[in-house]
């Protein structure tokens, strides 16, 4: 029986691989029941302080999406054990998404109870494709 640890090493190192390799800006999931975004990374690396030109994809879960009704407090919680998370909250809530053209892109962590925005932030990726790899990025920050 595995751990759920186990079992997201083992699912990452099977979906990371196609992440770089197609350019993948921002994977976006759920079912947590929480909500978490990151900065752009690679293989549990933070590879941009920011989101323009992300060397990496942007992960975002999100756990109580377009749920009516939820009741209860939303809190941000602290992430600052990890470099490569952004933002973490619990309570209902859900994700929009505002493509403004090839290049621009802005997501919005949407309160189901008011409307109210929690979180936004904008990617500026002015080439999309492949992203290099790890080792490549890291020697550009150098």
């Amino acid at each position: 029986c595995q751990t759920v640890g186990e079992w997201h090493a083992q699912v990452s190192s099977k979906l990371e691989p196609l992440l770089m390799k197609y350019g993948v800006d921002v994977f976006n999931a759920g079912h947590v029941h929480d909500y978490c975004s990151t900065f752009p990374m690679q293989y549990n690396k933070k590879v941009n302080s920011d989101f323009n030109s992300p060397k990496g994809p942007v992960h975002i879960t999100e756990g109580n999406g377009g749920v009516p009704g939820v009741v209860g407090t939303y809190k941000f919680n602290d992430c600052t054990d990890v470099e490569w998370c952004r933002k973490h909250a619990s309570g209902g809530a859900y994700g929009r998404f505002t493509f403004f053209n090839a290049t621009h892109a802005t997501y919005d962590h949407v309160q189901n109870n008011g409307g109210n925005v929690t979180d936004s932030f904008t990617i500026f990726q002015p080439k999309h494709g492949p992203f290099p790899t790890a080792t490549t990025v890291e020697q550009e920050v150098a």
